[in-house]
């Protein structure tokens, strides 16, 4: 069945390109302007008499579909011809919903479909395909299930969609049945196949998979190496990609600007901000062309170097390459200007842009948030809550009740928080290392229990941001036993987890805890700053 519907699809595309003259003209207008299709119009004419005529007609009306109601008419036309049985035309109507964003009418006429036994492997990549490309990756994974209990396997169009699903899921059980399936039917050697497998156990966190299958390939393409350097910038493993890159030219292969995105993008993430800057030199060197996603990286690692002459350099080379018009690009410029305490270029960039998003809002309400200035933080946030289309989520809220946290303005900044809560908004990390806070210097003992709850409600206690947080309220109010357990419960703590220990200890004049913290933490391997030995001499001087 399969060969011949393949069969049945070459002949379709090739006598298109000479039927298409023979497509009734009225007919082939109604996709330019919004008319309805009548049904006599398509039956009677003279060129469309047979079988197959019809359905190369038909996939050409499929194909102009742009919307619900023109979905529908050729959708009601094929019904009415003997066309309506067609394997092939239904999954380009499957297709045609989809492209048109009506996703749950696809799956519907999938559901009550003419195909019998569900033996059409082209419906089934179809429907898929609808599902995948629209982020429902669980219906998906549902769907690939629900084919092979019924004895259709997938080809080398279907894998690559349900690992993909895989992969944004997390489901490495899944993915490894997925990929046992992969054997079975032979595509260990499928390109496209091998290369979304990469990627999936690269998301997934299994460098250890990726890099073996990576090593099996017979045949690699420019998107097999840039997979490997961009799965391990993802695992924050810039020397991973860095050796991929290297081998990479020592193969012969000149990394493109996708290679050397990913590379970038690694160093940036492992926080070698300086060492991003060099490749992007050596980038410039080579006269590889600069993309609009190596703008936006190195931009962000310019922010957080708060480099601004680096930045303006930037900013000239969006300019000349004409990158302005790229929504993140822009979003990257303002966050730039704002960690560099230039509000007024930010707030210049914001005014002059065509279109803006939430990302454009949140940057620059956190640009005033982040340089002490709450008013105008919120007078922005408010504006975005008066606007038609767009809402704050929780990074507005996050940014204006930090804002208002920082410049010591603790009732604000709770008060904001029940707002938040009473509309709905779930809190995140940050909300509550904020609100944590103002919690420590009000000494606000219940409200942080409150919030200790929720913390726990919500399966943050694990977060490293929120621990410290907790440690940090306890012991400024305190509350020590209490503070002390969040502390021992902490699994990967970092230098502030001990430093906020011994400072907790210090303050209240208990010396002999903050220096049995301090040497535990020495003890533990962690290297002591100043912050450190500020708590420690604090707690002595405390106790004489």
């Amino acid at each position: 069945m399969l060969h011949a519907l393949s069969q049945r699809f070459i002949s379709t595309s090739s006598r298109l390109r000479h039927t298409h003259s023979r497509f009734p003209p009225n007919l082939s207008r109604s996709f330019s302007k919004p008319r309805h299709i009548h049904q006599t119009q398509i039956i009677s004419h003279p060129s469309c008499t047979t079988h197959n005529e019809f359905l190369d007609f038909f996939e050409h009306l499929l194909r102009q579909c742009t919307g619900h109601k023109q979905c529908k008419q050729v959708h009601a036309q094929i019904i009415t011809t003997d066309t309506s049985q067609s394997e092939f035309l239904a999954a380009k109507l499957v297709t045609a919903y989809a492209r048109s964003g009506l996703i749950f009418d696809a799956q519907k006429f999938f559901d009550t479909g003419p195909v019998e036994g569900r033996s059409n492997l082209l419906l089934w990549n179809s429907i898929l395909r609808a599902n995948v490309s629209h982020g429902f990756y669980e219906p998906a994974l549902k769907l690939y299930d629900k084919m092979t209990n019924l004895g259709v396997f997938g080809d080398g169009f279907t894998f690559p969609l349900v690992i993909r699903a895989c992969a944004f899921l997390d489901r490495l059980k899944l993915s490894k049945k997925v990929h046992s399936h992969v054997l079975q039917m032979g595509f260990q050697n499928h390109l496209h196949v091998v290369n979304e497998l990469i990627g999936m156990y690269g998301k997934l966190g299994r460098m250890d998979f990726a890099r073996r299958l990576f090593d099996r390939m017979r045949l690699r393409s420019y998107v097999s190496w840039n997979i490997m350097v961009s799965s391990y910038a993802f695992n924050y493993d810039c020397d991973g990609a860095t050796e991929m890159f290297r081998r990479m030219e020592l193969e012969g292969l000149e990394p493109n600007p996708v290679s050397w995105t990913s590379l970038l993008s690694s160093h940036a993430r492992c926080g070698l901000r300086e060492e991003t800057i060099q490749l992007f030199g050596m980038m410039r060197v080579r006269g590889v062309g600069t993309t609009a996603e190596v703008l936006a990286v190195v931009l962000s690692v310019c922010a957080d170097l708060a480099v601004v002459d680096k930045g303006k350099m930037i900013h000239g080379y969006v300019i000349r390459g004409g990158f302005k018009d790229y929504l993140f690009v822009e979003n990257a410029l303002i966050c730039m200007y704002g960690k560099c305490g230039l509000v007024e270029d930010a707030d210049k960039l914001f005014l002059g842009m065509e279109s803006k998003n939430l990302v454009s809002w949140n940057a620059l309400i956190s640009c005033y948030a982040e340089s002490g200035l709450c008013d105008e933080a919120f007078t922005i946030f408010s504006q975005l809550n008066d606007h038609p289309f767009m809402r704050p989520n929780i990074i507005s809220w996050s940014a204006v009740i930090g804002g208002f946290s920082y410049k010591g303005r603790g009732e604000e900044s709770l008060e904001l928080f029940r707002q938040m809560q009473s509309i709905g908004v779930m809190a995140n990390s940050v909300t509550i290392s904020s609100v944590l806070s103002v919690c420590a210097e009000l000494a606000v003992l219940n409200l942080g229990k409150e919030i200790h709850g929720h913390v726990v409600r919500a399966l943050m206690q694990a977060n490293i941001l929120v621990g410290n947080g907790l440690v940090n309220m306890y012991t400024k109010c305190g509350s020590f036993k209490q503070g002390h357990l969040v502390f021992e419960n902490i699994d990967s703590k970092d230098l502030i987890s001990w430093n906020t220990m011994i400072a907790g200890y210090g303050m209240h004049g208990l010396g002999e805890n903050a220096l049995r913290i301090f040497y535990q933490m020495l003890e533990s391997g962690f290297k002591p700053d100043n912050i450190t030995f500020i708590a420690v001499l604090s707690a002595c001087s405390h106790v004489g």
